[in-house]
């Protein structure tokens, strides 16, 4: 039963790391929308985002002009009980330069 339980963790870590994957490309292309579908998918599958989930679709908000989401992507951040790392910070500063 255990070696079957640390199979179904591994895979949801790896659903997740791609999810993250996927956010990100969509970060760096500017597409927020496909981002946003991207980040919402992880719930939907029942994962729980991460700090790297989170600081991801902060990034592809900022990267699009859209400051005052990203905000909200913080605050969402606290409600799930994640704290901001340096990277998170460094992508929501890039938005007030």
């Amino acid at each position: 039963k255990k070696s079957g339980e640390r199979a179904k963790k591994k895979q949801m870590k790896q659903r997740l790391q791609m999810h993250n994957k996927r956010i990100s490309d969509f970060a760096q292309r500017k597409q927020l929308s496909k981002a946003i579908q991207a980040f919402e998918q992880i719930s939907e599958e029942g994962l729980t985002p991460s700090v790297y989930s989170f600081t991801n679709i902060i990034n592809a908000h900022v990267r699009s002009g859209d400051v005052e989401g990203a905000q909200r992507r913080l605050e969402a951040m606290d409600e799930h009980s994640l704290a901001p790392n340096v990277v998170t910070f460094t992508a929501l500063l890039k938005g007030l330069t």
